[in-house]
């Protein structure tokens, strides 16, 4: 999927609540978020409670959590990249309200644990904190820029390439075997 070019008040790339219904089960995954603004919260992705996996969230733009804003619960980010999203007033990547954990693992986040707004815990495993080195992204963040005719597969250089991990971390939940772009999920 891709979700580009949309705006909100909150969630300008999408919007999910309720994720206390069953917060184990709650997989967003394979997903394209870019060039979407919020004009208060979350210019990306507004949520609670969720699992985000193999999910590319750049280039979005909002007053507080430029990628994602979260509310109440937990959140886990595994095989992802939060990288060129842009806040007015707080965290460019990622803010946190009233969260009670956040999880980071095999994923890139731009500006490391300092583009994160929380006082959450945070714990995070094989964190990549330098650019992607996407191929063509957009010319730059929020929803006047095209996410759509752009090419975010890596260069060769990338630090992700096979940074990502097919471990299972949840109950029933298998990886996808490919990415985004539809390439083998990881070379093992």
């Amino acid at each position: 999927n891709i979700i580009s070019n949309n705006s909100a008040r909150r969630g300008g790339g999408m919007f999910i609540n309720d994720g206390n219904i069953n917060p184990r089960k709650n997989y967003f995954v394979n997903n394209i978020i870019c060039n979407n603004t919020a004009s208060v919260y979350g210019g990306g992705l507004y949520c609670d409670h969720i699992i985000c996996v193999n999910n590319l969230i750049t280039n979005n733009t909002a007053n507080y959590g430029g990628g994602i804003y979260c509310t109440d619960g937990t959140l886990n980010i595994h095989n992802s990249v939060l990288w060129g999203n842009r806040a007015n007033n707080q965290n460019n990547q990622l803010s946190i309200y009233g969260f009670d954990r956040v999880n980071f693992y095999n994923s890139v986040l731009e500006g490391g644990i300092d583009g994160i707004g929380s006082s959450s815990v945070v714990d995070y495993e094989n964190m990549i904190e330098t650019n992607p080195h996407f191929i063509s992204p957009s010319q730059g963040a929020g929803y006047n820029y095209c996410g759509f005719n752009v090419n975010w597969a890596l260069q060769a250089i990338s630090p992700c390439i096979d940074g990502g991990t097919q471990r299972e971390f949840y109950y029933d939940f298998e990886y996808p075997d490919y990415d985004i772009i539809d390439n083998d999920r990881v070379s093992m």
